[in-house]
């Protein structure tokens, strides 16, 4: 996938043959949207998910993961960054209550809040600008809908990509997860992103730390609890390790998402 060079709505993702087939799931997604129900998939590439990684120092943990839901509901042909989400799915899919969404929501909206005006002073020509632009649509779903309008990746950030399915990730709006932190809710799902169909992965606390810009220890503490059981039940971790690191790359480590899922 190429990276994009220009500010989103203007840059054109990759447009190859193989997303005919996203180009027709988007507009079937658009129309499940009216049943109120439906959860944010990962079932192809979510440019959107790189932009707003490269970007999350600036905001807060809930900040970071509403963006990052809203990322994932942007299929690669919705050249405009428009997620029709609305509060309830960006809830389920975070952990987030829908208070800790609207509160973020509104922050990331706002020209004037401090996270906002930190993204403005550290990017050129950006006075004023905000992650977020809400936006209406008439004649279409009354849901909220959001437009993401954060710059490109800056250069030495290593954003996360999201290049096909992810089916690990797209069960998360199923998995209970009261315990977690917003920011181990992140490792989980930057993890859950990894995950081939097997459900290995192969992650180190370095990786977790640069990817979801946040600090060694927060991303060492966050590894630790998705490895602990659920207390009272015999289930697995949501992250099993199941081999050590070798030769400085990270552990291997099994996500038990789909079977947490099936047994809520």
């Amino acid at each position: 996938m190429n990276t994009p060079d220009q500010a989103p709505g203007t840059w054109s993702p990759s447009t190859d043959a193989a997303d005919e087939s996203e180009q027709i799931d988007h507009h079937r997604a658009d129309a499940d949207l009216s049943d109120g129900h439906s959860d944010i998939v990962i079932d192809g590439a979510r440019d959107y998910v790189a932009i707003v990684t490269a970007h999350s120092v600036h905001y807060t943990q809930a900040q970071n993961l509403v963006l990052l839901a809203l990322a994932c509901d942007i299929y690669r042909r919705n050249v405009e960054g428009v997620a029709l989400s609305g509060h309830e799915r960006i809830a389920r899919f975070t952990g987030l209550t829908p208070h800790q969404v609207s509160d973020a929501i509104g922050d990331l909206c706002d020209p004037d809040s401090a996270w906002n005006r930190h993204m403005s002073k550290a990017t050129v020509g950006r006075t004023g600008a905000t992650a977020l632009t809400e936006v209406h649509r008439p004649g279409q779903s009354r849901r909220a809908t959001y437009q993401i309008t954060l710059p490109p990746p800056p250069p030495g950030v290593p954003p996360l990509r999201v290049e096909g399915p992810c089916p690990s990730a797209s069960m998360l709006p199923l998995v209970p997860t009261p315990a977690l932190s917003p920011a181990q809710r992140r490792v989980l799902t930057a993890v859950a992103f990894l995950a081939g169909e097997d459900d290995e992965v192969q992650v180190s606390a370095r990786w977790i730390q640069r990817t979801c810009q946040i600090s060694r220890t927060t991303a060492i503490r966050a590894l630790r609890v998705l490895q602990e059981r659920p207390e009272g039940t015999d289930r697995p971790p949501l992250l099993e390790l199941i081999a050590q690191p070798k030769n400085q790359h990270g552990a291997t480590y099994r996500l038990h998402v789909k079977e947490m899922a099936l047994h809520a």
